[in-house]
């Protein structure tokens, strides 16, 4: 399926690498390896759990190899209690000096906006904030 995309229009480039759960040393030292080549790194999580301290520690070394790193909390359409997960993951990080901004996301609310041309259920899915963090902390920079 191909889909126009502004964002990708204006240069972004998007590497999915593989996720925690399969991040054995190799997987997780090539990720790190690439991080310097990177202008930013979106780490995704959703909003079942908080961070492993894996993925806490990975995240440290990715904001000491590369200039943007957001944390992406996605599925709070799923999880009534996202807003204490975020801010779990917030205390983690903060607890090891590692500031990152932590954006949460529904894709299910997403299309539920974009098919009732909702600007509001639009906000509400994250995504408008995502895209402009992308924009001013990635894109423009870069």
């Amino acid at each position: 399926m191909a889909l126009p995309s502004p964002l990708l229009a204006n240069g972004l480039c998007l590497v999915d690498t593989p996720g925690m759960g399969s991040m054995g040393a190799g997987h997780a030292a090539a990720t790190l390896a690439f991080l310097p080549f990177a202008d930013g790194l979106m780490f995704v999580s959703d909003a079942s759990a908080e961070l492993s301290e894996p993925e806490v520690e990975f995240l440290k070394q990715a904001r000491d190899l590369c200039p943007t790193v957001v944390l992406v909390l996605t599925k709070t359409d799923l999880y009534p209690r996202w807003r204490d997960i975020q801010a779990l993951n917030k205390g983690h990080l903060a607890r090891i000096g590692c500031e990152v901004a932590i954006l949460a996301t529904s894709a299910e609310v997403r299309w539920a906006a974009i098919n009732r041309r909702n600007p509001g259920l639009d906000m509400a899915s994250g995504y408008p904030r995502l895209v402009s963090h992308l924009q001013s902390e990635v894109i423009r920079p870069a």
